[in-house]
């Protein structure tokens, strides 16, 4: 009986630790805090949070620009390790560059921009009457 309470008990605590955001549990500590007379260790270790999850919450600025850079990073060296943001930078620029201009573009006729512009340019030079 008493091991059945145990596991269930358990069962409970990990479906909660789950469930609930870190964001909730702060609230949670704080609670515990101003409710009961114990300290802010013991409130945490009941709550199931962490000491510094309490102390100090995530940053929820957001940079979309690197985030978006990261990704098609990301996606085009999915086995790469960058070892600093420059190179993670550098390399974004370098895929972009390459997808924006070296590539054949669907809306270019399967031709790259350069390719385009060359062949388009040529069209408008020879259709000119000169006479």
């Amino acid at each position: 009986m008493y091991a059945d309470l145990s596991l269930d008990h358990k069962m409970l605590k990990d479906i909660v630790k789950k469930a609930v955001k870190p964001a909730a549990r702060r609230e949670r500590v704080d609670y515990a805090k101003t409710a009961y007379p114990v300290s802010l260790r013991r409130a945490c270790r009941v709550v199931g949070i962490r000491g510094s999850v309490y102390r100090y919450p995530p940053n929820t600025a957001r940079n979309d620009a690197i985030i978006a850079d990261l990704q098609q990073a990301v996606e085009k060296y999915p086995a790469y390790v960058f070892k600093t943001l420059s190179v993670v930078r550098a390399t974004t620029e370098e895929w972009m560059d390459e997808y924006n201009e070296e590539r054949p573009h669907d809306t270019l006729e399967d031709l790259t921009p350069f390719e385009y512009k060359m062949a388009h340019q040529q069209w408008e030079n020879s259709t000119l009457d000169c006479s």
